[in-house]
């Protein structure tokens, strides 16, 4: 039935009367969940006022003294600031902590709606969990500017592994802790596109060290014993505390591949150890199926840390090297966030723009000049080949561009012959105007713990675009190999 909800204004959800009134409204409407709207209305606004109360306590840490001095602006119950700029971010940070307070209670009592979303994520833009989910992570970033890391940490918690268990404050704690974090939900992982879980896992590693960082400063006598601890330490190997959360994300959704390869890979970096060592006994179908390395490349016998035996390495492709001095201001320094700018070639003044024919460039027109020009490669075996390419800027739009056109009638029409999948073919393509089938962005991955068929808590395999089409692309591919021209 239609329901019109009485909130036109997000700063209505400033004031805890209203911020009640939407939940009971929400909890009305999801009146298949929960059989007792009531209880646990009074639940959930009480974890939602003691997270706003932790946003107003997080306010006064030194990061934050100096705005909340500079500004005259009230805080979410009008008594004390929280280092907002305006009324918007603040309403934007309540309802994030509205939505992470009902997707909570949502998956701790999953409906039939999310059970079903479990077997078809590609039909994830019509959920309501979605949407939460959704709101929560582009409120992320209003909340690391604002200094509430350890508030981004719970909230990222909640949408990458379903649940925000305990807030971890100790740097004493052993490895063990972490696995409860990642004791993830299997519905959580249907939620939110395989792409966006792999950036919150990254960010949540981020915030977290953000956090820890801030304790320190908040207990410099706790500081100074744990340093002189570390000093004392008898392996030098040993894990930090925020390593060994990288280590444990890596071993698990390393190996249920839900979330990419380069999620991995920046998580990785943290550890301070070759990539090979770091990912030792980790894969998954994503590192399989694209064959991809850990180590090596045609750049090894040049890479100066070839032989070092400490710190990040991994696969490093062939790479061109060019030397170009930016421009500056006139005391010599370069404005911090800006990019940099590049003098041009002026003796080709007549060449398009693509060819390099600007004075001033930025460092991707620098490089296509370079390549234009013959200047780059620096090695290359045939003369022929030097000079005169054309390229272009565009984030990669025109390689997606000619991956629709190429594969349009032969792999994105349709899916393999397969009586499951001809029978999830009728929500993957709803509409003849859609510009793509749903599960294009569904990556495939395993929520079984690695036993591939078996599912979690009756829970199935996760099937992406190219597991429904693995037959179609492998003739496809095979057919442009064998072509002429």
């Amino acid at each position: 039935s239609a329901h019109k909800s009485s909130f036109n204004n997000g700063q209505l959800l400033l004031r805890v009367d209203h911020r009640r009134e939407l939940v009971g409204e929400v909890l009305t409407l999801c009146d298949e969940q929960f059989h007792s709207p009531s209880l646990h209305k009074n639940v959930i606004c009480e974890q939602i006022e003691s997270d706003i109360c932790s946003l107003l306590n997080n306010a006064l840490i030194p990061s934050n003294r100096a705005k909340i001095d500079q500004l005259d602006v009230r805080g979410f119950n009008g008594e004390v600031d929280d280092g907002c700029i305006s009324d918007n971010e603040r309403a934007l940070m309540t309802t994030a902590v509205i939505c992470s307070a009902l997707l909570r209670y949502r998956i701790t009592n999953a409906g039939s709606s999310l059970s079903l979303l479990c077997n078809r994520p590609w039909l994830r833009h019509m959920s309501f969990d979605a949407c939460l989910c959704y709101i929560i992570w582009d409120s992320i970033p209003i909340f690391e500017r604002n200094d509430h890391h350890s508030m981004a940490v719970k909230l990222l918690r909640n949408i990458v592994f379903g649940s925000p268990h305990r807030i971890v404050e100790s740097c004493n704690a052993e490895a063990e802790i972490f696995q409860d974090i990642i004791d993830t939900d299997p519905l959580i992982y249907c939620i939110l596109p395989r792409r966006n879980r792999g950036k919150a896992c990254e960010r949540f590693v981020i915030d977290f060290s953000h956090t820890e960082r801030l304790r320190n400063i908040l207990n410099p006598e706790e500081t100074k014993k744990l340093a002189s601890g570390n000093a004392k330490r008898k392996n030098p190997t040993e894990l930090t505390y925020i390593q060994q959360l990288c280590n444990v994300l890596l071993h698990n959704l390393g190996r249920n591949g839900s979330i990419p390869f380069c999620s991995l890979r920046n998580i990785a970096r943290k550890l301070k150890v070759p990539l090979e060592e770091s990912m030792s006994g980790i894969t998954n179908d994503e590192m399989k199926t694209l064959n991809i390395r850990l180590c090596g490349g045609v750049n090894e016998s040049n890479n100066k840390n070839k032989n070092r035996t400490s710190g990040y390495m991994d696969w490093s492709p062939k790479t061109d090297f060019a030397t170009a001095n930016a421009l500056s201001k006139e005391d010599g320094n370069y404005d911090v966030g800006r990019r940099c700018a590049f003098v041009g070639w002026e003796n080709n003044d007549s060449i398009n723009d693509a060819g390099g024919g600007r004075r001033s460039l930025n460092v991707e027109e620098l490089a296509i000049e370079e390549y234009f020009s013959g200047r780059l490669p620096l090695e290359d075996e045939s003369e022929e080949c030097r000079g005169q390419w054309v390229g272009w800027h565009d984030e990669g739009g025109h390689v997606r561009e000619l991956f629709r056109i190429m594969c349009l009638s032969d792999l994105l029409a349709s899916t393999d012959d397969n009586p499951l999948f001809l029978k999830e073919q009728t929500t993957v393509f709803l509409s003849p105007y859609q510009s793509s089938p749903h599960d294009l962005h569904v990556g495939c991955f395993n929520i079984a713990n690695g036993e591939s068929g078996e599912g979690m808590e009756g829970h199935k395999i996760i099937r992406g675009f190219y597991e429904r089409r693995r037959q179609k692309v492998a003739a496809f591919l095979s057919k442009i190999s064998q072509m002429d021209h």
